[in-house]
């Protein structure tokens, strides 16, 4: 499980922290070169493995299915 502390959070300790765990596709590489993906009931969240801390791709988890079906086609 990987804590996440907000960008919004301020510096005096006063901040929320978000839990999720990342999960590799069981199609991935060995040389690192794939998406990592958590779901929660809302949302589903994508990001590259090599860039852990790096930018965050943040869908609907209900739009999850069709992302998956237009990138497969």
């Amino acid at each position: 499980m990987t804590w996440r502390t907000s960008s919004f959070s301020s510096g005096n300790g006063q901040c929320v922290e978000l839990a999720y765990t990342w999960r590799k596709s069981s199609a991935s590489s060995a040389n690192g070169q794939c998406v990592e993906v958590t779901t929660t009931d809302a949302l589903a969240a994508f990001r590259d493995s090599k860039n852990p801390t790096g930018p965050i791709l943040v869908i609907p988890a209900n739009s999850l299915t069709a992302l998956v079906a237009a990138i497969t086609t």
